[in-house]
């Protein structure tokens, strides 16, 4: 949302651009919310929102010293709601080894994303629960979230994930 359109929407609140940081900040009845430019908000929390980036980098995701993914066209989330939340690598599920996701039937939703499908890893002899997810049913309130459409992300305490960049 351009600062003259939430100008429009708020009528009286004092909005100012701060380029360097690429925020709109906004000041209303003794209260700030950020809004982060190119952003996806919550419909009705602008508090929460999240970016989406294509990683610049080659992704690896290994449990122990097995390799189960590796990604050169991976998506980086980064969110802010209730908390400012470590960013999350998804990576394309066909970039997974085979049978290393086996579905579970533990779900969650997110009303900024949408409802997940979790897996469970399952590497040799060990099983990871709910060790991964995937947005298999997301909202529709900003297209960029098909950006997310048949990925999967780690939970890192589980996974290591790793970004490689190549120097030019």
């Amino acid at each position: 949302m351009s600062v003259e359109a939430y100008n429009e929407y708020s009528k009286g609140v004092s909005v100012s651009e701060h380029h360097a940081h690429d925020t709109i900040v906004i000041a209303a009845d003794h209260s700030q919310v950020t809004l982060v430019k190119d952003a996806i908000h919550h419909p009705d929390d602008a508090r929460h929102y999240m970016v989406l980036e294509e990683s610049r980098g080659h992704v690896t995701a290994y449990v122990g010293d097995v390799m189960i993914a590796a990604s050169s066209q991976s998506i980086c989330l980064k969110e802010v709601g209730y908390r400012l939340y470590d960013h999350s690598l998804y990576i394309l599920k066909e970039e997974v080894l085979p049978d290393v996701l086996i579905a579970s039937d533990f779900s969650t939703t997110c009303e900024l994303k949408g409802t997940t499908t979790y897996y469970d890893l399952q590497v040799g002899d060990k099983r990871l629960i709910n060790a991964a997810w995937e947005y298999t049913a997301l909202k529709d309130h900003d297209p960029r979230l098909n950006m997310l459409s048949g990925r999967v992300a780690f939970n890192r305490e589980f996974v290591d994930v790793n970004v490689s960049y190549v120097k030019k």
